[in-house]
C-alpha cells in the first residue's frame, strides 16, 4: 500500500518508522526547517531527518493547503492513505479526500477527551488515570474525525516526557494495525460523542507557573506535565526556579515557603502540606539534583517563593 505521511517532532518517528518497515512510503510533508536553540541555528525536523535517512522525497510547504506543487505531488502519488501525526497544520477537504481509503490521525488521548494539540501534558496536568491512543478518520474538523482504534495504558505516576516515549511507541503498533484492518475491511467506524469532548489549549508561560495556595496534588499535577518542557515554575528572590521532581506530603503549613532544606531535597509548603524537590532549573542554570545544586548554592530556610 502506499502511503503519505505527514507529521514533525520526534513523537511521529517511531510511526513513521512502523509504516516504512510494513508500507511504501512515497512521500512525507513536515513543518519548514526553523531557527532553534541558543544559537538560532536552522533545525529540520526529526521527521525529516528519518524521512531522508531512508531515501522519502521531503516535503515542506508553509501551507500545505494553499501549495499547488504539494498537492500536484499528492494527486500524482494516488496514496491508498494519508497518515497524520503530530503535523502542525490544519488538512483540506480536497486533500482529505485524495487518498483511496482515507486520512487517519494518530492522536495522543482517549478521543474524544483531550482535542487539541498538547493532550499528553493535559492529561498528567488534570490528573488523570489513564490515557492513550485513538486512530481516527479526518474530517474537516479538529480531531472530530470517527474513531478507528484506541488502545489505553494506566499513566499514574508518570511524567509528561515518559508518558510521551510510552504513547510514541503504542502509537506506531496502532496506526499498522488501523491500516492493516481497514485495508483487509475488518474494522468499524465508531462515531465520536461531541457532548463528551473536551480541549487542550496550548501550553503557556503562565499554565506552567506553580500557586503554592493550589492543593499539594495538583501542584504534583503541574510539575509532572510539564517535565520535561516547559518546566513548571516558580519565583524565587526575583529569579525564576524550574521544578522538575518532586512529591507531596500532607501537613499543615503556611503556604509557599521554604520548610526544610536537606541534604539532597528541599520542602515548599502547599496548601494541604508540602511539596519536596528533588531535581531543579535555577535561572540561567543547568538542570540539577537538589544534591548537586546545594553543593555550590545556597537556599533560604522560610524565604518566601511567588
Amino acid at each position: 500500500m502506499d502511503i503519505v505521511f505527514m507529521g514533525t517532532p520526534i513523537f511521529a518517528c517511531r510511526s513513521l518508522e512502523a509504516l516504512i518497515k510494513n508500507f511504501d512510503v512515497r512521500a512525507v510533508f513536515t513543518q519548514p526547517d526553523r531557527a532553534s536553540g541558543r544559537g538560532n541555528k536552522i533545525k529540520m525536523s526529526e521527521v525529516k531527518s528519518l524521512a531522508l535517512e531512508n531515501n522519502i522525497e521531503v516535503f515542506q510547504p508553509e501551507k500545505i493547503n494553499k501549495d499547488s506543487s504539494s498537492i500536484e505531488a499528492i494527486k500524482k502519488i494516488n496514496p491508498d492513505f494519508i497518515v497524520v501525526m503530530a503535523y502542525g497544520q490544519i488538512i483540506s477537504k480536497e486533500i482529505l479526500q485524495m487518498p483511496k481509503y482515507g486520512c487517519i490521525n494518530v492522536h495522543a488521548s482517549l478521543l474524544p477527551k483531550l482535542r487539541g494539540a498538547a493532550p499528553i501534558n493535559f492529561a498528567i496536568l488534570n490528573g488523570d488515570k489513564v490515557s492513550g491512543i485513538t486512530t481516527i478518520m479526518m474530517d474537516e474538523g479538529i480531531d472530530t474525525g470517527d474513531m478507528l482504534i484506541k488502545r489505553e495504558i494506566n499513566i499514574e505516576g508518570l511524567n509528561a516526557g515518559q508518558l510521551h516515549d510510552k504513547l510514541m511507541v503504542l502509537g506506531a503498533d496502532v496506526v499498522v494495525e488501523t491500516i492493516n484492518k481497514i485495508h483487509d475491511h475488518k474494522i468499524e467506524r465508531i462515531p465520536q460523542n461531541h457532548e463528551e469532548a473536551s480541549y487542550c489549549s496550548l501550553i503557556t508561560k503562565e499554565l506552567a507557573k506553580i500557586n503554592w495556595n493550589e492543593d499539594g496534588e495538583k501542584i504534583l499535577c503541574k510539575i509532572n506535565a510539564f517535565n520535561p518542557y516547559p518546566g513548571a515554575f516558580t519565583i524565587y528572590d526575583g529569579s525564576i526556579l524550574k521544578i522538575f521532581r518532586a512529591c507531596f506530603e500532607k501537613g499543615d503549613f503556611k503556604p509557599g515557603e521554604i520548610i526544610e532544606i536537606g541534604k539532597d531535597f528541599i520542602k515548599v509548603s502547599c496548601m494541604n502540606g508540602a511539596i519536596k524537590i528533588y531535581e531543579i532549573q535555577m535561572q540561567n542554570k543547568k538542570r540539577m539534583e537538589l544534591k548537586e545544586f546545594l553543593k555550590g548554592n545556597k537556599l533560604e530556610l522560610n524565604k518566601s517563593l511567588l
